[in-house]
């Protein structure tokens, strides 16, 4: 596979990572991770969509960390582009799920907003990958 074929295959797999990763517990070392997009706070939610979105952000984070245990991946550390690849499949299937949750419950203008957010973080996910 070329350079640029490897960074394309890494990019989507690093957003699948990132896609499943909305919320880290606030630690001092999860609150560094690259993967956090902090979508709770950052996506401005009304009182009566609060629960529902901090629910799927709750099990995308453990079904993520699950699999992040499974390959080894730290959320903390600097990107692993081989260990995201044996666990692209698994994350996609995360994050396939929980963008469908969050259609669900979000107002189009919301969800526009959470892509946003979710784009940012799979851009600093990639410059930390290089």
């Amino acid at each position: 596979m070329t350079r640029s074929g490897r960074f394309v295959a890494f990019a989507t797999i690093a957003l699948a990572a990132v896609l499943s990763l909305p919320v880290l517990p606030v630690t001092p070392s999860a609150a560094a991770s690259v993967y956090d997009s902090r979508i709770t706070e950052r996506l401005k939610v009304k009182s009566s969509q609060r629960a529902a979105v901090a629910r799927i952000a709750k099990q995308g984070r453990r079904d993520t960390l699950k699999i992040f245990r499974k390959y080894g991946i730290d959320p903390n550390a600097k990107p692993d582009f081989d260990k995201l690849m044996k666990a692209s499949s698994e994350l996609q299937t995360v994050q396939r799920r929980q963008r469908e949750e969050m259609k669900r419950v979000l107002t189009p203008e919301q969800l526009q907003q959470y892509d946003r957010i979710i784009e940012e973080t799979r851009a600093r996910v990639m410059k930390a990958s290089r």
